[in-house]
């Protein structure tokens, strides 16, 4: 009789551990991450990196331009200052004579 008690515990947990067991290894790969999830995510983020770069580089390319353009106007402007300047030291060359 102490047997049968006994093999019959043993029976029941040793089927508690295989169905604990079968839990577990269900839901440590249900947390896995599937390819399919990990190459959509992975292209997600090539794309966003490609926009990111798309941006910088538009950016940076604006900020040339602008920085073309000042220096074309601040060159204009010292031509012009240039030029009022020689003016008014070819108008006045009898004074600077002496």
């Amino acid at each position: 009789m102490e047997t049968i008690i006994l093999i019959t515990v043993l029976s029941t947990l040793g089927v508690v551990a295989l169905v604990t067991t079968i839990v577990v290894a269900f839901t440590r790969l249900n947390n896995k991450v599937d390819k399919n999830t990990f190459d959509q995510e992975f292209t997600n983020l090539i794309n966003h990196i490609e926009k990111l770069n798309n941006n910088v580089n538009v950016s940076i390319a604006d900020d040339i331009t602008n920085v073309y353009n000042n220096m074309n106007r601040i060159e204009s402007l010292i031509d012009s200052r240039c030029d009022k300047l020689h003016t008014e030291i070819n108008n006045n060359k009898q004074l600077l004579k002496g």
